[in-house]
């Protein structure tokens, strides 16, 4: 059942899966039973310092007031002044 053009033949690379006829499991030719990871490498996450490194909701309510009381002051010295 080719619904290509006539004469028009797809490659096997590119031709649709029929369906039901998919793999089940992903394993790949030649791994023994039971091994999905190579050995030394486990389920657990990265440590932390291998993570991107980011801002604590502490540090940025730091920051905000900080600029909060400078932007104030500015306000406060440009009033004096005007």
């Amino acid at each position: 059942m080719n619904r290509s053009a006539p004469g028009r033949s797809i490659p096997p690379s590119v031709a649709p899966i029929p369906i039901g006829s998919a793999p089940l499991s992903r394993k790949r030719h030649g791994q023994r039973p039971g091994r999905s990871r190579p050995q030394g490498t486990s389920s657990l996450p990265p440590p932390a310092s291998s993570l991107p490194r980011g801002f604590t909701l502490v540090e940025m309510l730091v920051s905000l007031a900080i600029t909060l009381i400078m932007m104030f002051a500015i306000v406060q010295v440009f009033a004096l002044l005007g």
